[in-house]
């Protein structure tokens, strides 16, 4: 009877279960090193995108009118730090948690007299001084400090556009004048200067403002 030679084990398949765990650890790693790579060249595009953005914004002139009927310039609110946002009185029930965190940020700001709210309306044909009026009651009972403003659209338009926020032609019918970003709440220094915008659909978002307007 012949001694039978131990026979060598069958060579391993790529495909076997022994070898998965090192494939799977080698395509985690590929992920991951990609979304590294991803965030560190797309994020500090990105802020710089928006640093560019403040940086070559100024608050441009205008003469508009506010709920009162009465006509307030760029000169009126010359040397104040300004909260700015914009008003649809139409808008949907998201445009008004906006307000919910601008007289949020009205009441944080009452005492200070070098602070002013400003809200511009994007839809000057249906958001009349009257219908400014009524609408702000809902918010504030300050006519002082916090200036609902309307006016004639060619000079409303270029005001926003130049100053806040773009125009897209795919929003046109959607959103009166096919603005982007209408939930955006905007920090402007006593130069005129646009600092930077807040997200106003976010939680706590007043307490956020009124910080940016501190560092100023």
């Amino acid at each position: 009877m012949t001694d039978q030679q131990p026979s060598n084990p069958p060579p391993i398949s790529k495909n076997s279960p022994s070898s998965q765990p090192d494939h799977v650890i080698k395509t985690l790693l590929m992920i991951v090193l990609t979304l590294g790579l991803v965030a560190a060249v797309g994020i500090p595009l990105w802020l710089a995108k928006q640093r560019n953005i403040a940086e070559s914004r100024q608050l441009s002139e205008f003469s508009l009118t506010d709920r009162f009927g009465e006509t307030i310039t760029r000169s009126d609110l010359a040397n104040k730090r300004l909260v700015v946002n914009f008003v649809f009185s139409g808008c949907s029930l998201s445009c008004r948690a906006v307000y919910d965190q601008m007289a949020e940020i009205e009441q944080l700001v009452e005492n200070d007299p070098t602070v002013r709210l400003v809200s511009l309306t994007i839809d000057p044909r249906t958001d009349t001084p009257d219908v400014l009026d009524r609408f702000a009651a809902k918010y504030t009972d300050n006519g002082k400090n916090w200036h609902f403003l309307t006016g004639e659209k060619a000079e409303l338009f270029p005001l926003i556009e130049e100053s806040f926020l773009t125009r897209s032609q795919k929003l046109e019918g959607l959103v009166p004048g096919g603005f982007e970003d209408i939930h955006l709440i905007f920090v402007v220094d006593a130069e005129g200067k646009i600092h930077r915008s807040f997200n106003g659909l976010q939680q706590g978002v007043a307490t956020d403002v009124v910080s940016a307007l501190k560092r100023l």
